[in-house]
């Protein structure tokens, strides 16, 4: 299996779908992957955000104050963990609706053709 990350799926089928639009075998490819992935970017961002809630709570501790705490963890790699899987999740969950009124928009132009 190939190394490319969730990201660079959706990635992928952003640089498909901004040269114009695709064959509708394409799509549905890129449909159902990114379909497939929501799972993934939905545990990726339950993961990262358990590791932010306990860097938060390490930092409001050492901090002694909640303003701080939080302004201190906002710097952290696991704030920057769990905002790429948020914008990740968010990206793939906009792919997919688009993708879909594509494939269902050319199947119904296929339908009705002469």
């Amino acid at each position: 299996m190939s190394d490319r990350t969730v990201r660079d799926i959706v990635r992928q089928a952003q640089r498909v779908l901004a040269h114009g639009t695709p064959e509708l075998a394409v799509a549905r490819d890129l449909y159902a992957e990114l379909t497939a992935l929501t799972g993934n970017c939905q545990d990726e961002l339950r993961a990262a955000d358990a590791e932010y809630d306990g860097q938060l709570f390490r930092d409001i501790e050492d901090c002694g104050a909640v303003a701080k705490g939080t302004i201190k963890s906002r710097l952290s790699p696991q704030w920057a963990r769990k905002r790429e899987a948020e914008d990740v999740l968010a990206l793939n969950e906009r792919m997919v609706k688009t993708l879909d009124r594509l494939v269902f928009s050319m199947g119904m132009e296929l339908k009705h053709a002469p």
